[in-house]
């Protein structure tokens, strides 16, 4: 089965020192067995989370640690297209969210930056349009 791609808004604060980044509306997309494999959380106060592969944590949050699946939930209310979801998360064009760089000596260090930026929901829309992938 093919990944699924869901929208779902969070009317809930984080609860954390981040709280008056107010609630959040989450993009996911899980594999066939519910486990996140990309989530995008985009805040009220404008702060804009990835997670992904290449990225799968940092001090603001990280990407789910449980399936969709086992929960009582129905997310088939929440799903959204691939389409939609991609446009979301390529929508800065040149994020990237960890590298992965071989200082001399041949030491391997992974290296994580975080996307945390003041857009909002209605921003993200009109970076969307303005780059044509809407």
């Amino acid at each position: 089965m093919p990944n699924r791609f869901y929208r779902r808004r969070w009317n809930e604060t984080r609860g954390d020192e981040f709280d008056d980044w107010g609630h959040s509306l989450w993009y996911l997309e899980v594999g066939d067995d519910g486990w996140p494999v990309r989530q995008i959380e985009v805040y009220d106060a404008g702060h804009v989370l990835r997670y992904g592969p290449r990225c799968g944590e940092d001090r603001y949050g990280g990407l789910g640690q449980a399936s969709l699946y086992d929960s009582d939930e129905d997310w088939s209310g929440f799903e959204i297209t691939g389409v939609e979801f991609e446009r979301i998360w390529h929508s800065d064009g040149e994020y990237r969210p960890c590298w992965s760089v071989r200082p001399e000596g041949g030491m391997s260090v992974r290296l994580v930056v975080v996307l945390v930026e003041p857009i909002a929901e209605q921003a993200v829309s009109k970076l969307v349009d303005a780059a044509g992938l809407a």
